[in-house]
């Protein structure tokens, strides 16, 4: 996931380590320049599992990465339209493993399906309809699976994250109906007394 803010009078931006390790796989189609950010070269990751990103042409380019999801983009869905988006990602990756896995030759409604999953880099899409090379060809494939990958393991990150905050205020609210209850017991007890 990544968080693009304004630290002091700068913009910022961070990203999930799992989402850079992501990148890593499918370096070819990255700008180079971002693995050279300094944060990233050192190691350096905060206490949440993010990278801090100063440079501005690298927060340019992560944030018109689709397949890094937006952390206050997720975070202010609902958890049915959380599940639903999964749901639509985990289908489109199976689509596409059964897709890339075929021995059928790519047609026109092939890549009208890959350029309408909106986490799929369509610069991606577009070198593999290019592409002559079985290499290539298969690189661009992989490229491409990942994307949906991290797109979706963020959705489902998030929907964790929801889930466990509702228990938590499940569990609060159990435990203050035992002290309203355990209150009233007391005052019952203590009229009966009287």
């Amino acid at each position: 996931m990544k968080i693009i803010k304004s630290d002091g009078n700068r913009l910022v931006a961070y990203v999930k380590k799992r989402d850079v390790e992501i990148l890593f796989t499918m370096k070819e189609f990255i700008s180079p320049n971002f693995f050279e950010e300094k944060s990233i070269v050192n190691g350096d990751v905060n206490s949440k599992g993010y990278y801090k990103i100063r440079d501005p042409e690298n927060i340019r380019y992560l944030k018109q990465l689709p397949y890094i999801a937006d952390y206050n983009v997720l975070s202010n869905m609902d958890i049915f339209s959380l599940n639903s988006l999964e749901g639509n990602m985990s289908f489109n990756l199976q689509k596409l493993i059964l897709l890339f896995d075929s021995d059928e030759e790519f047609s026109s409604s092939t890549f009208a399906f890959l350029n309408s999953i909106s986490c799929i880099d369509k610069g991606v899409v577009t070198y593999l309809q290019k592409s002559t090379l079985p290499k290539d060809q298969e690189r661009a494939e992989f490229a491409l699976k990942q994307q949906v990958r991290c797109y979706n393991y963020s959705i489902r990150e998030m929907i964790y994250k929801k889930n466990l905050i509702e228990a938590e205020k499940r569990e609060e609210e159990k435990e203050e109906k035992k002290l309203t209850l355990r209150k009233v017991f007391r005052k019952i007890k203590g009229k009966l007394k009287n």
